[in-house]
This record gives structure tokens, C-alpha cells and sequence, in this order.
């Protein structure tokens, strides 16, 4: 299923189900926290004495972290 069709899909079932539906912009969306809307930094591990970027995301104002 393609991501139009799925978004048609799922706005269909909220209207069905009386739920709110509200579209964001994708801008800046994954480097924002969810939590307090500041920006998320990328954590690093080191392996081999060279800086690799991880999936890890970390907010250093609210503590949150996905990964």
C-alpha cells in the first residue's frame, strides 16, 4: 500500500470513529522533540577510535531518547 493510500485510508477511520485528525508538517519532524519540541542531537559511539553515528536521538533539555 502506498503512504498516500494508507493516509486516505487512516483519515477515513478516524472520521468513522469521530477522531480529530490533524496533518503536521514533515519538516524538521524527526530532529524535534516529541516531548518539549526543542532539537533532538545524534549520539556517537566509539568503536576503533573513530566517532560512528548511531540511530540514537537525545534531547539534553527533557532527557527523551529514541532509538
Amino acid at each position: 500500500m502506498s503512504a498516500k493510500k494508507f493516509l486516505n485510508y487512516l483519515k477515513n477511520k478516524c472520521l468513522e470513529f469521530g477522531v480529530k485528525v490533524v496533518e503536521a508538517n514533515p519538516s524538521y519532524t524527526s530532529i524535534l522533540c516529541p516531548n518539549c519540541g526543542n532539537r533532538l542531537s545524534q549520539l556517537y559511539k566509539l568503536s576503533d577510535e573513530e566517532a560512528l553515528p548511531s540511530r540514537l536521538m537525545y534531547c539534553f533539555d527533557c532527557g527523551f531518547y529514541a532509538g
